[in-house]
Formats: structure tokens, C-alpha cells, sequence
């Protein structure tokens, strides 16, 4: 069981509730702040409890002696979780001069040597921490594979990729069918390497929010203007 979009959304919902009243949440609370059902909201934090996000309590209302009531609070695990998403947040203008820098290296790669074209764009998305900005980084790395394929296979990709309207598909998608070509046209040593990168890529994007992920998305269609 690994931490979904969905369940980050919850859990992020929840530590707020938790932090804005030092009180563990009930997950009718919950679930009337997200708008689902509050068996929606049960289920959930019976998962993220799983997880390690969170424990539950039992209190009586009114300190009562009658029957409990199970709440939730989030652990240590949870709070850093939610304290570095905020952190990796990329405001507008950051995000788009990391676009117009990356478009700029494609610009300036594209009619270099293969070798030395794709061995700096490796060493830069190396060094990139998880996130937005990795995803974006492989992202233009595997543009710039597709810069040097053949003009039908360069066609075909763009076309079958612009027709997938979900982002987090379209990514995907492209991340997939880029493998292959990268292993059929570079040297082992990048081949290995760069597949390394695509498997950390495909679990990257399984953790980023929809909003990042159309903004990759957006981004990866400019991308493959580069390469026509």
C-alpha cells in the first residue's frame, strides 16, 4: 500500500484540522471538509493509519462515560511528510523560469554531439532532488532523446502522446515509450543509466499532486515543439 495522490490529499486535509485545533480529528469532521461520505473519510484514515500517518484515539463526548468516539492525529511521520510538500512548492514565477531554462538547454543541446548532449542533461537530473523539478529535468532528458530519433518515429510519439487528455497518462506514457528508444540508441553505460533515472521518474510522479501534474504535462507539449 503506498501513498496515492488521494491519500495525501486526506492526510494534508487532516493535519491541518489537527494543527488549526490541537485536537484529534473525528472523521465526520473529515469528511465534511473534503465534501465525501463520512464512510469515504473512515475508510481512508483506517489506510493511512496502515501507513504509519496517523493513530486513533477514542474519547467520550462531553468526558462523558458514554459510548467513544474513534479520532484521529497525525504522527511525526505525517507532520514532516506534509511540512517538506510544502516546502518542495514551487511558486509561478520559479516554475516558470525552470520552464524557460529548460527549453533554453534543449534549444542548445539539440544540434550537439549525442554523447555530450545527453551525458550533461544526465549529470543535471542526477543531482535533481524528487519532485516537480526531477520530473521535469528527465522530462526534457528524454525530449532530448527523441531530438535525435528518426523523423516518423519523432511524429508518431508527438501525435500519440498530445492525443492522451489526462496528464498524469500523458507523462507516463511518454516516459514509457521513451525507455525503449533510449535503450536502442545509446551506448550501455547511458542506457543504464537513464533507465535508473526513468524508474525513479515513475515513482516521482505517482506522488505529485494533479495541479504539478498538468503543469508537466503543459510542459512536456512545449518540450516536443523543440524536437519538429
Amino acid at each position: 500500500m503506498s501513498l496515492t495522490e488521494r491519500r495525501r490529499q486526506f492526510l494534508q486535509q487532516l493535519v491541518g484540522l489537527y494543527q488549526k485545533t490541537t485536537c484529534p480529528v473525528h472523521y465526520i469532521t473529515l469528511a465534511k471538509a473534503l465534501g465525501v461520505s463520512k464512510w469515504t473519510a473512515y475508510d481512508m484514515l483506517r489506510e493511512l493509519e496502515k501507513l504509519g500517518y496517523l493513530s486513533r484515539d477514542y474519547i467520550h463526548e462531553h468526558g462523558g462515560a458514554g459510548r467513544s468516539q474513534i479520532v484521529f492525529v497525525p504522527t511525526e511521520k505525517a507532520v514532516q511528510l506534509i511540512s517538506l510538500v510544502y516546502e518542495n512548492r514551487l511558486v509561478p514565477a520559479e516554475w516558470s523560469e525552470m520552464e524557460r531554462n529548460m527549453i533554453g538547454l534543449l534549444q542548445e543541446l539539440r544540434h550537439a554531439e549525442m554523447g555530450f548532449a545527453v551525458s550533461r542533461l544526465i549529470e543535471t537530473v542526477s543531482h535533481t532532488p524528487n519532485g516537480i523539478t526531477f520530473c521535469l529535468s528527465l522530462l526534457g532528458l528524454l525530449t532530448l532523446f527523441l531530438s535525435h530519433a528518426e523523423e516518423p518515429v519523432r511524429t508518431t510519439v508527438e501525435q500519440v502522446i498530445l492525443s492522451l487528455d489526462q496528464p498524469r497518462t500523458r507523462i507516463l506514457v511518454f516516459i514509457g515509450t521513451m525507455l525503449g528508444i533510449v535503450v536502442q540508441t545509446v551506448s550501455d553505460e547511458l542506457g543504464r543509466e537513464t533507465s535508473r533515472l526513468i524508474g525513479r521518474a515513475l515513482c516521482c510522479v505517482q506522488e505529485l499532486s494533479e495541479s504539478e501534474l498538468i503543469q508537466l504535462a503543459n510542459f512536456l507539449s512545449k518540450a516536443l515543439q523543440q524536437v519538429q
